[in-house]
């Protein structure tokens, strides 16, 4: 169908494809996944590099921002409805990642499509945190009790499927290679 309205393709992937063994991954460092749901974007990935259709790949790692109602809660969203209803959180303080603003990412993904970009890019955004430090920034943006917020290792959390500890993307090539509004570049 793409052939017929000499449309391109472009695939939202995830982070998952790496270990979480050696941040700060860049676009050309091979995938790894330690999970059935990493396996699955990178077989997906490489359907989409294995097409005859023009295509881009962006990679975003932990989004935040308000869902609409009765969509799936983000990490930031969770910690605040619960901090604001008084309730203790326990949030890992040993996985890492470079969260980012859902719109940030939306205008990345545009910025690929309106710029006609090919190949792989990472979207990430500035700062590089544990998931605990990301908690109390979110509580202290919000006016929330940190102190509601108690560290503990990944571990406390029983896991259904293996988890990588530091997917940290190196966004040299997003930064260079997009042109993107300022609010968004002040932010990855």
């Amino acid at each position: 169908m793409c052939h017929d309205f000499q449309s391109r393709i472009i695939y939202i992937s995830s982070n998952a494809v790496f270990d979480g063994r050696t941040p700060f991954y860049t676009e050309t460092d091979l995938v790894n996944p330690i999970n059935y749901y990493g396996q699955l974007k990178v077989e997906a990935e490489n359907i989409v590099k294995g097409s005859n259709i023009p295509w881009a790949i962006v990679r975003p790692i932990l989004m935040y921002g308000w869902p609409y109602p009765g969509e799936r809660d983000n990490p930031v969203v969770w910690w605040v409805r619960s901090l604001e209803n008084g309730k203790p959180i326990k949030v890992v303080d040993n996985v890492f990642s470079k969260p980012l603003p859902a719109w940030s990412c939306a205008e990345v993904i545009w910025a690929v499509l309106q710029q006609n970009r090919s190949g792989i890019y990472h979207a990430a955004g500035r700062d590089h945190v544990s998931l605990y430090e990301f908690a109390l920034q979110t509580a202290e943006v919000f006016g929330l009790d940190a102190n509601l917020i108690t560290p503990v290792p990944d571990s406390y959390f029983p896991e259904i499927a293996p988890r990588p500890r530091d997917t940290s993307f190196d966004t040299t090539k997003m930064k260079e290679g997009l042109v993107l509004t300022r609010l968004v570049c002040d932010r990855v």
